[in-house]
């Protein structure tokens, strides 16, 4: 009887492992939200080694504090007008004396004033003193990743829903921000080659900009310009900022004695706001005032 009791009792025990999996079998079972994204790297040609090492911490890339700000309401209103004042213009001013040579040189070869540069990293970056706190590489990832339903309900599900707007909005916005994103995911992985500096080592904003003059991915392929002639372009280094930043207005449009409706109009490629475009004006014309006194 004993004997027929424990076959029965290991025979229990050896169901009840099959059926209940452990932490660690179980952990293998959560959907990965990166399995879509992963696949199209590499049939456009990213090699399954290096996607597998971009996204070797798996579900701890999906970022989502970083990215649910597009996806909630947002009642915060932007103070441009804030770098007008005396000290920043003073900080402004200082920046054009500090970095004289790289400024003059980039208004020679481009054709863009040095206070229009200099008005658009103060704007964008207080010229240089905030570069963003997100991870770039996994901003985009998590974006680029919300074609794939699985990835697109986890995310739902994690946004405050106090917050959340509504799921028609949600559906659309996660559509077309996956779209864009990986295009700029692509873009990071390139560029990140040709500076031989691993994706994930990039930090930026909650969009996936990044540097001193916040370029996205796309537009460092683009349009960066090494500045500072040492053969790869960094913008996280003054110069390489100053000329590209130069070279991204004159491409769209900015010539010398440009007239203010023109101008506003090509500041508006570096940012679809009207108030920000004029913002970067009269900082330019401030910054031009101070440097006559």
């Amino acid at each position: 009887m004993r004997h027929l009791l424990s076959a029965v009792f290991f025979a229990l025990l050896l169901a009840l492992s099959l059926h209940c999996p452990g932490p660690a079998l179980a952990a293998s079972k959560t959907p990965d939200p990166f399995k879509s994204v992963k696949k199209r790297l590499i049939k456009d040609g990213f090699s399954q080694e290096k996607v597998d090492l971009y996204f070797k911490d798996g579900i701890r890339h999906f970022a989502v504090k970083g990215v649910s700000g597009y996806f909630m309401h947002n009642e915060a209103k932007l103070n441009y007008s804030r770098f007008l004042k005396p000290t920043p213009l003073a900080t402004g001013k200082n920046y054009l004396t500090n970095y004289a040579g790289p400024l003059s040189l980039a208004e020679k070869e481009y054709g863009v004033d040095k206070e229009i540069i200099t008005s658009v990293l103060m704007v964008e970056t207080a010229l240089g003193g905030y570069i963003g706190n997100s991870r770039v590489f996994d901003i985009l990832s998590t974006l680029a990743s919300l074609s794939d339903p699985v990835a697109k309900e986890r995310l739902w599900r994690q946004v405050p829903q106090e917050k959340r707007i509504s799921r028609k909005r949600f559906d659309k916005k996660a559509k077309d921000k996956a779209l864009w994103a990986y295009i700029e995911l692509k873009s990071l992985l390139t560029y990140s080659a040709q500076i031989n500096k691993a994706p994930g080592e990039f930090i930026g904003s909650y969009a996936g900009a990044m540097g001193i003059p916040q370029f996205m991915p796309s537009r460092i392929l683009q349009l960066g310009v090494d500045g500072d002639n040492d053969g790869m372009v960094d913008l996280f280094t003054h110069e390489d900022a100053i000329a590209s930043v130069a070279n991204y207005l004159r491409h769209f449009g900015w010539k010398p004695g440009i007239k203010k409706e023109r101008a506003i109009k090509v500041l508006m490629r570096y940012n679809h706001s009207t108030y920000y475009a004029n913002t970067l004006y009269d900082i330019m014309e401030a910054l031009k005032k101070e440097s006559v006194r």
